[in-house]
This record gives C-alpha cells, structure tokens and sequence, in this order.
C-alpha cells in the first residue's frame, strides 16, 4: 500500500481533507480530527493528510493545559493502547487508527508512536512509520530501540544514508555492538548494490567501469527528475487553484490553499503576501503568523544561498544577512508575544531567544510567566536554573532544580538531565555527598548515562 501525495488522491478524499483544514483553522478541533480520520479511513497512505492531522492533535493539545483534561486523556488512552499493541501485526490499519484516536488527547504518547510506526511497517507505509519514530527518537535519543526502528523505516523508505547515519551513531555510543556493526556492514553492501547497479554484473551485463562513469551522472539525473516532476505537479495545483479562487474571491480557505502552495513552490514573497491578506480579513491566527515567520526565515536562506562565494566580501555579506535573520526573529516573536501577551507557547520561543543572546534578566521574566504553561513547565522552571547558574546565583539554581525535579513522575531523559546538571552544580559547591547521590539515582536505572559509572565507580573506589 504506497503513501500517496495530494494530487494521487480521489476527489471525494481531498474534500475531506480540506474541510479538515478548514474545521482545525477555526479551531474546532473534534470537527477537523473527524474529517482527517474519515479521509485516512478511505486512503491510510494520504501522508499529508496524516501530517496536517498530527499537527492539528499538538495545537490543540498546547491549548489543553489543565490538570483534569491531561489525567483524562492519559488515564482513557490505558485500554486503546492495549487494543492497538494487539492488533499491529494481523490488522495494521486497525492499529494506526487506535493509535490516531489516542494521539488525538495525547499526541506525545510515546506508545502509541511505537505501535502506529510499528503497524504502518506491517501496512507499508514507511514514512507514517517514520514520521511517529522521529518524534519518539527526538523525545528519547539514548533508545537504542527506537533509534534501530528509525533505521529499518529508512531503510524501507530506501533512505539508506539516514538509515546509515543512525547506526553509525549507535557504534559511536558502544564500539563493542557487534550486532549494529553487522548491520552497518550489511546496509553499506546494500546501498551500493542499488544505487551503484551492480546487480546488473550478475547476468554478464554492463562493467565496472561502465557503472562507475555513470554512477554519478545517473544520481544527479534522477534526483533532477525526481525535483522537476514535484515542481511540476506543485505547479499545476497552484494553477487550478487560482483559477478556483478567481471565481470565488472570498473563499478563505481557497486562499490558504493558494497561499500553501506558493510556499511548497518556494515562492515565499507570493505565499507571504497571500498569508497576510488572510491575516488582514481576520481569517488567521497565531500559528499563521508562525508560519509567515518561517517563511520570512528561509528568505533570509534564500539569500544567503544566492550569494557568490567567490566574491571577495562574501563572508561580510553572509555576516551581514545572518545578523539581520537574527534581529528579524527576535523582533518579529517580540511583536507576536505583544499582540498575543496570554499565548504561552510564543512567549517561551521569546523566553528562549532572549537567553541564547545572554539577556538574562529579559529572559528570566518571560520564564517565570511560561512555568505557568503545563507542557513547557518543566523546561522553563530549567531555564531558569541555568539562568541563575549563568549568572553566579547557584543557591537559586538549586533550588529551581529542585522544582523541576518534584514536577518530574518516573525517570525520563528530561529527569536524568536535570539530575545530572544539578549534581555537576552541587559538586562545584562543594557538596559532593548530595552531588553522587543524584548521580546514583541515574545509576539505578541508566548505567551508561553519560559518564555516570565512572563518576559512581570513583566515589566507591574513594571511600575504599
């Protein structure tokens, strides 16, 4: 079952998919997951369709804060869970969609990624699969069981240098993994044989030398092709698309569509301005703005990109434009955090800015408003820990920590991190007995955290 793109998709599903868009634009959340589920009923494989979904179940979900909904939603996904963990192997498509109804409250439920890329692999639908296995694996970058996955889907997308990057990464973390080391051997031969054509040498057919003159000139070409038949296929939407919101100019959602599609054809100056009149008839919102923020960003690239290396005042030139990108975002998230001051997921990105340009008591104040938002908690109360260790206040460091600690239930990736920045800090202050016992709490449940062993390993070989 191929994943298919927007334009291979049946009418009657494309309707579905764009009251989808519509529902979710005004933020009727029920509605829109309800057309998107009834579009992938009829196509699993309508891959963008999927994305606007996923996108759509973390939006709402940054506007779900409260304490209540999030017991809810964690509580009623328990038996959906187990459904789907049946289901995976002998009806996969069965799974994805139990798996799309608990994302649907949770789209962080890293089980219910784990089983929807494990049913869209059984379903051959490699990139739904690799699409849930990203966010896990940037959720948790130390599991090596979601990393191998992540490497299988690429491989059964025929991505075989990401599939290569990951393996390579887990060799890099355990030298001494025979079995990764047989994998990366075994996916090397294999990518040579598809795309170097030696396959062709088994009937007595082509040569050597034949495959590596041509080799490259054959890459090139069919990444051309490949470029040349998406521009071409863009095109043609956008084309149909106009001419639709020609014959009806107040059509706000044909609009998006046009605006969309400048954007997926890297005509920013055209996808901006057609954001921006939606923006101006009150048919956008928040996220809009995110997205003609981004746009404007990857002007910036554009130009960059354009420039002439050559050109013996190419890197004041690339300074110049980086400088301007950076006051750019800043400015623009500034403006966004004053025209939306009670959205706290735009005033964390400001929050965020502020500190990586070392304005710490800017950023500082903005963090003590985001603590208050449930899924960026945690990671502003850190922030504020930092804040305070970058500024010599480590007694208040230490406490903040401590804070971010009793939000913390089981230990994750996030946990052992605060721990074990909080042990480095206590160490410094001279209180190495409360510093190792943070380093054994990691110990107990992740020995190959970092250098924790061997920090573990000292202190009882010290006190010998």
């Amino acid at each position: 079952m191929p994943e298919k793109n927007t334009s291979e998709i049946p009418r009657d599903v494309r309707d579905l998919f764009e009251k989808g868009n519509a529902a979710v634009q005004r933020e009727n959340w029920e509605y829109g997951f309800l057309f998107y589920l009834q579009a992938l009923q009829k196509e699993p494989g309508f891959f963008e369709c999927r994305q606007a979904l996923r996108a759509a179940q973390i939006a709402k979900a940054g506007r779900t804060t409260s304490f209540f909904k999030k017991i809810v939603g964690t509580a009623g996904s328990s038996p959906l869970i187990a459904k789907a963990q049946l289901s995976v192997r002998k009806s996969p498509l069965d799974a994805i969609a139990t798996c799309e109804q608990i994302l649907n409250t949770d789209p962080n439920n890293s089980l219910a990624h784990k089983f929807l890329a494990e049913a869209a692999l059984n379903a051959d639908l490699p990139k739904t699969a690799i699409f849930s296995l990203e966010h896990n694996r940037k959720n948790n970058p130390d599991d090596r069981a979601t990393a191998m996955a992540l490497a299988t889907a690429y491989i059964a997308n025929k991505a075989y240098s990401r599939a290569e990057l990951i393996y390579q990464d887990l060799l890099n973390k355990d030298r001494n993994d025979s079995e990764i080391a047989v994998l990366l051997k075994d996916l090397s031969a294999k990518k040579t044989l598809e795309e170097g054509g030696y396959e062709s040498l088994a009937d007595g057919k082509g040569s050597y030398r034949d495959i590596l003159k041509n080799k490259e000139e054959a890459i090139a070409l069919e990444q051309e092709s490949k470029q040349v038949r998406s521009i071409e296929q863009t095109l043609k939407l956008l084309d149909e698309a106009v001419d639709k919101l020609r014959e009806d100019p107040s059509n706000f959602q044909q609009a998006r569509t046009v605006a969309d599609l400048y954007a997926q054809a890297k005509d920013y100056d055209k996808a901006i301005k057609y954001y921006g009149m939606l923006m101006e008839v009150g048919a956008g919102d928040a996220n809009m703005e995110r997205i003609i923020n981004d746009l404007k960003l990857k002007q910036f690239d554009q130009q960059i990109i354009a420039l002439d290396k050559e050109s013996p005042d190419y890197a004041q030139q690339r300074e110049e434009f980086e400088r301007q990108k950076a006051e750019y975002q800043i400015e623009d998230v500034k403006r966004r955090v004053d025209k939306y001051p009670n959205d706290l997921l735009i005033r964390y990105d400001y929050a965020v800015m502020l500190y990586k340009l070392a304005r710490y008591n800017e950023a500082l104040m903005e963090f003590q408003k985001t603590r208050n938002h449930g899924n960026r908690r945690v990671a502003s109360i850190v922030n504020m820990a930092k804040i305070f260790m970058a500024t010599g206040k480590d007694d208040f460091a230490v406490s903040r920590f401590e804070d971010a600690l009793k939000e913390k239930q089981g230990m994750d990736e996030e946990k052992k991190d605060i721990l074990y920045t909080l042990a480095g800090l206590l160490e410094k202050m001279g209180k190495g007995e409360a510093a190792i016992e943070h380093l054994k709490a990691i110990y107990e449940v992740d020995i190959g955290f970092r250098d924790v062993a061997s920090k573990v390993d000292a202190y009882y070989a010290a006190k010998k």
